[in-house]
């Protein structure tokens, strides 16, 4: 992991070096050679970041090692190495890899996310949607939005930040499980990798994990707001927009449709959301979300709900459990367990929960 030390000195002013849009890989592995040499080559986006990496830390944002310029990899001299046990052999090839990547901010150490947005900075409206919300971040506890840290010039979380944005006349536009992100950094306390799921931030197998009761709970935020458009209400709104979303609802298809409210639309992008998570997923673990998850998801936008009045129905349903009931464990819906291992999986989560219990007085 990066750490800047006494001897780090920040690079002088560097000059924005353009994107690499024809960029190409550093090199193609066949089968005839070692699988240890497939991690020395740089994908497409991998190159492209490495490109910039100088700009960028010049900025006060330090890429990860394998996107230096210079990289030798770490495992390279060392005898019988392999190379997935180093993290600089992880590469970063998943889709979206040349829009977005993480980082460490210099000044702070703080590890963050970095999202190139083409064109003019001025010119982007997602941009100045994401500004306008993080500008208010502060000023009131139902702000979900993602926070801005930075602009370089080159669960009822989810329904209490959708009523926050409705308020302010801001239609999402694209809400999906991929655009919804969980703050994870008091669950990982070495940090986890953007690039794999069990590894954390030294590409070490993940260890030390918490529980989100352990750490009190954790915060989920609103992120790409590359599709939104904000209004100076949401009342009477009606709009004729082609959408990029990664689900649409029912009355933002078809070539002859008539204008569309674009917050009824989140409605139900937010229920789709919702019934793939929780009814599908974890089948028979959330059936008492089924009466407002369809209404969310009707046919009709004039049948949805508001964003205010699906918090509000939320939070009813949710008053309607004990203390207790809501430490109850999920169980997972996609694997049968026999009984033997729903009695031992119970009973040890419910160990966990007392011994939380105890060392934190509170339930």
């Amino acid at each position: 992991m990066f750490k800047t030390g006494d001897n780090y000195k920040s690079p002088e002013s560097v000059t924005w070096p353009g994107w690499l849009e024809n960029a190409e890989a550093t090199g193609i592995w066949d089968a005839s050679q070692p699988v240890a040499e497939s991690y020395k080559i740089l994908a497409r986006p991998e190159v492209q970041w490495r490109h910039v990496q100088a700009w960028l830390e010049s900025q006060g944002y330090m890429l990860r090692p394998r996107f230096r310029p210079g990289w030798t990899p770490s495992w390279a001299k060392k005898k019988n190495a392999i190379p997935e046990f180093y993290e600089d052999s992880i590469k970063r090839v998943m889709a979206g890899a040349s829009v977005a990547i993480d980082a460490i901010q210099i000044s702070t150490g703080r590890r963050v996310c970095l999202k190139r947005i083409p064109g003019k900075a001025e010119d982007s409206r997602e941009l100045k949607i994401t500004q306008f919300l993080s500008d208010l971040r502060d000023k009131d506890p139902r702000n979900h939005s993602v926070p801005l840290l930075d602009v370089i010039h080159a669960p009822d979380h989810i329904f209490l930040g959708l009523v926050y944005l409705h308020e302010l006349g801001v239609a999402h536009r694209d809400i999906t499980i991929g655009n919804i992100m969980m703050d994870g950094d008091r669950l990982f306390p070495r940090g986890f990798h953007l690039d794999t799921f069990d590894s954390d931030a030294r590409g070490h197998n993940l260890s030390g994990v918490r529980t989100r009761t352990q750490v009190g709970g954790v915060k989920y935020y609103y992120i790409d707001f590359g599709e939104s458009m904000k209004f100076e209400s949401s009342d009477n709104i009606r709009i004729d927009v082609w959408s990029k979303a990664g689900i649409h609802a029912p009355e933002t298809l078809g070539r002859d449709r008539p204008p569309y409210d674009p917050f009824k639309a989140d409605i139900y992008t937010l229920g789709t959301t919702y019934t793939k998570l929780f009814l599908k997923e974890y089948e028979g673990n959330f059936d008492v979300l089924i009466s407002l998850l369809n209404e969310m998801t009707s046919e009709d936008p004039a049948f949805r709900p508001s964003a205010a009045q699906a918090l509000s129905k939320f939070r009813e349903i949710k008053s309607s459990f004990s203390r207790t009931a809501l430490h109850a464990r999920v169980r997972g819906g996609t694997t049968p367990e026999t009984g033997a291992q729903r009695i031992f999986r119970d009973s040890w989560h419910w160990v966990k929960q007392y011994a939380y219990a105890a060392r934190n007085f509170k339930w």
